[in-house]
């Protein structure tokens, strides 16, 4: 497992210390892994945008990565899972972000000569998409409806109003196409182990550059869930599903192995709580 920290609260724009304590951490590459913002009523459409308060959502998550972070230190490198609604809330959310003078760029592949950021022509600031994050793979579009179901909820012993991302986490009668949480998790993991690789390579450019190179992926809820709860030693469903524009804010630098932490007001609550019964 990667090792995991345990979560401090930074509310934005209350503890200037606090501010300037994040924008110092030492860390060559962050990934801040985010839900999608909330989405309008039709739950089955995969074409569906973001409903006002999702904007919001947006907005407020911006506000607080504005704080963590200095755009001087920093290029931003843009990731999602290849849905509309992730790459929407991806859009409204770099918005601020280039209203407070954030740069973006666009990596070099691999295995390329170069240090990983490439300087030259147009900073790169539409997404691209990630496998890694990919929305999991439920087959074809009945196994999707049966997710919603009361009956199917009922049958599992879930409560009704919980959402679909439980129901396929605790659902041990898949059928065989659809994705398995093990199989999301593996896919996470082989992400990270990636920008591991990467950090070895080139921070030491980066820093020679005076850069730090930040990345924001956004996901759906049901690809972090399992592997982040193994992670943090903590009951998936406990953990719950992430909060929109939520989620997790790994650190990685050069031969160190990555330090997770919550992001969000809610989610941070929700692992504080939990981290505080295993006690």
């Amino acid at each position: 497992m990667f090792n995991f920290r345990n979560p401090e609260r930074h509310d934005v724009g209350v503890d200037v210390g606090i501010k300037e304590r994040l924008k110092s951490q030492n860390f060559d590459l962050r990934v801040y892994l985010l839900r999608h913002a909330e989405t309008t009523k039709d739950k089955l459409d995969p074409n569906r945008g973001l409903t006002e308060e999702g904007k919001e959502q947006c907005r407020t998550a911006a506000q607080r990565i504005i704080s963590e972070l200095n755009p001087k230190d920093v290029v931003l490198n843009l990731l999602y899972s290849g849905m509309p609604r992730a790459n929407q809330t991806l859009d409204f959310i770099v918005e601020e972000l280039k209203q407070a003078g954030f740069e973006f760029y666009e990596p070099e592949r691999l295995n390329n000569r170069g240090d990983g950021i490439k300087t030259k022509g147009v900073p790169r600031t539409e997404a691209r998409r990630l496998s890694g994050i990919r929305n999991v793979g439920l087959g074809d579009d009945n196994y999707r409806k049966e997710l919603y179901s009361a009956e199917k909820k009922a049958s599992l012993g879930l409560p009704s109003d919980i959402g679909p991302e439980m129901v396929w986490l605790n659902d041990l009668n898949r059928p065989k196409e659809v994705e398995t949480p093990e199989q999301v998790s593996v896919r996470v993991k082989d992400s990270f182990e990636r920008a591991q690789r990467g950090v070895d390579r080139f921070a030491p450019s980066w820093r020679e550059k005076g850069k730090k190179v930040v990345t924001l992926a956004l996901t759906h809820g049901a690809v972090m869930e399992k592997f982040f709860s193994n992670e943090m030693d903590v009951d998936v469903n406990k953990l719950g599903v992430t909060p929109n524009v939520e989620g997790y804010r790994i650190d990685f630098s050069e031969g160190n192995k990555p330090v997770i932490n919550p992001w969000g007001e809610k989610i941070e609550k929700t692992v504080k709580d939990l981290k505080k019964d295993l006690e």
